[in-house]
């Protein structure tokens, strides 16, 4: 009979023996195993002059140029990184991985001045931004570059300045619940004295959009009080107007589950909601005065500083509109800086299209089949470009005559099999540890069960055996 990884013989009132085995044998499959990806990115990043992309593919960093194949590996550990940005220079990458048994915060940086791009770089230097035991997830620079938002133990808001190394505050850890890794979501006005932020006031799993001071000094203000599913906030025309996805008019399941949403447009400032509100007419008459401002301001080289985001709290519920025309499945939306257009990504039928809503001259059109399951949308600066990542693969849409072009790359992944494994088999025991819904775990030992099984690791060979073992160790709960 096997008993804890090994066999015995045991007769009628005698010990059991445990039989003596020695294989002797070659490895079965390299240790190291190298693999070419073109395919299969979980995150996508944009850099600021929408020149690269960063990824995530296969639980490390790659930067990818936008336009060729030229693709560089940026992090090379057993370990997997999440959540990768670029800095508001685009000389830096941010993103938190899983290291010595704790999610903390890196940043690699171009090491050489002449050096512009990721992607053909020749030197990088990774340094840690935070190194804590508690789970630090989410990493987004601010908008000068000086601060760092993340959260801490998944739902915790909160900004580590870079210089001084101070920590403060910005939302408690009280308002949401994390289901999976990375289901929280904020992001950080123009200006950076903001944050929208998805949250949950009343109870779980019914959002609703704050806004937050990003000094974390002031009241939590909810914008969109729906009580309906309330996701995504997204700054958007520089600020003066946010647009996020809710359910409040799309048929809804039982929980939510499979719900349509609407793209929504709030208007921070009244002049802009104004704008909005033009006849196709007036519109014209509209962008024709501003041309000629701006190119009396060039003629005459007028510098105008930047202009300060207007957020007016009053009235918010009469500036805010219903900018899709028709609930769906809803991927994700973005709209062009001049507040023009619309694009999002809906599903009707088995998979999601690109379509676009014309909110000056209020026509809806789908201007890419796609076929795609799910995805984000990713929108250059200038509002030239729409880059979309999917499950399948990554394409760039010019937005003039919606051309649709693939975006290639070649990313050469190192596999260290063993390393992995054992990052896996840890990764695996700590999500029990830190996010099974009772704290102690109906009292099973669960270090204890660590040791048992971790003592398996170097005899598996295959991710059969080894998802077998797993299996085993995670039904110690009986849960």
């Amino acid at each position: 009979f096997g008993y804890n990884g090994e066999i015995y013989t045991t007769k009628e009132k005698q010990s059991p023996q445990k039989v003596q085995i020695d294989i002797r044998s070659d490895h079965k499959s390299n240790p190291v195993e190298f693999e070419t990806h073109r395919n299969g990115a979980t995150e996508m990043a944009l850099s600021p002059d929408s020149k690269e992309l960063a990824m995530i593919i296969r639980g490390d960093v790659f930067v990818t140029s936008s336009d060729y194949e030229t693709t560089k590996r940026i992090t090379n550990t057993p370990e997997q990184e999440r959540s990768v940005s670029f800095s508001p220079d685009g000389r830096k990458l941010l993103y938190a991985s899983e290291r010595d048994g704790s999610w903390n915060i890196y940043e690699t940086k171009m090491s050489r001045e002449e050096e512009n791009q990721f992607s053909l770089s020749t030197k990088t230097k990774e340094k840690a931004i935070l190194l804590t035991d508690k789970e630090t997830f989410q990493p987004m620079y601010s908008p000068d570059g000086k601060e760092i938002a993340f959260l801490e133990e998944r739902t915790t808001l909160k900004v580590i300045n870079t210089q001084t190394g101070e920590i403060r505050k910005i939302l408690d850890g009280k308002y949401n619940y994390s289901y999976s890794d990375g289901d929280q979501w904020y992001r950080w006005s123009p200006d950076g004295k903001w944050f929208l932020v998805q949250y949950s006031p009343q109870h779980l799993f019914s959002n609703e959009v704050a806004l937050i001071d990003a000094k974390g000094e002031q009241k939590i203000r909810n914008l969109t009080k729906s009580g309906y599913g309330d996701n995504k906030p997204k700054w958007t025309m520089n600020g003066k107007m946010m647009l996020w996805l809710t359910d409040r008019k799309g048929l809804r399941s039982h929980g939510s589950w499979g719900a349509q949403y609407d793209a929504y447009g709030m208007f921070f400032d009244p002049k802009a909601y104004e704008r909005f509100n033009m006849s196709e007419e007036e519109y014209e008459i509209y962008k024709k005065k501003q041309k000629d401002k701006k190119d009396k301001e060039n003629k005459e080289e007028i510098q105008k500083p930047a202009e300060p985001i207007n957020i007016e709290l009053q009235n918010l519920k009469d500036r805010t509109e219903r900018l899709t025309i028709h609930s769906s499945s809803l991927a994700d939306a973005v709209i062009t800086p001049n507040g023009e257009k619309l694009y999002y990504l809906s599903k009707f039928e088995d998979k999601h299209d690109l379509w676009m809503h014309d909110l000056v001259k209020e026509k809806t059109e789908k201007v890419a089949d796609l076929q795609a399951s799910g995805g984000n949308l990713h929108m250059d600066e200038k509002g030239e470009s729409i880059f979309i990542r999917t499950r399948e693969r990554i394409l760039k849409i010019n937005t003039k005559d919606h051309s649709v072009k693939p975006v290639k790359f070649n990313a050469f992944d190192e596999v260290q099999k063993l390393e992995e494994k054992e990052y896996l088999f840890e990764h695996i025991w700590r999500q029990v540890r830190e996010k099974f819904y009772v704290k102690d775990l109906h009292g099973v030992d669960w270090e204890f069960y660590k040791k048992e099984y971790k003592k398996f690791l170097p005899h598996i060979t295959n991710n059969y055996d080894f998802a077998e073992m797993v299996s085993e160790m995670l039904g110690e709960l009986n849960a």
